[in-house]
């Protein structure tokens, strides 16, 4: 993973992938259920080929758990995991 939560992945998407992955439910139903919802807040953005990903959770595992899923449901995109890792609030 590169600095600040990126990590890189091609962006030559197509159209179909683009569309599909559109589906903010289909992308945070995916990332939740890696997660074992242990994600809080979970909040899913799209721009120019980069998925973003927000939220808070309890641990650096359950975060990377969601880069994970993200990367296997969109291959070809570039993850940003904007997670919140807060041991005390979640």
């Amino acid at each position: 993973m590169s600095p600040m939560g990126m990590t890189t992945r091609p962006t030559n998407t197509t159209e179909h992938e683009a569309t599909r992955l559109q589906d903010r439910g289909h992308l945070q139903r995916t990332i939740s259920e890696a997660t074992h919802r242990q994600i809080q807040q979970l909040r899913i953005d799209f721009r120019s080929g980069v998925i973003e990903i927000w939220g808070n959770c309890r641990t650096y595992y359950s975060k990377q758990l969601a880069t994970t899923a993200a990367l296997k449901a969109a291959p070809r995109f570039t993850v940003r995991n904007e997670i919140r890792v807060q041991p005390e609030s979640c």
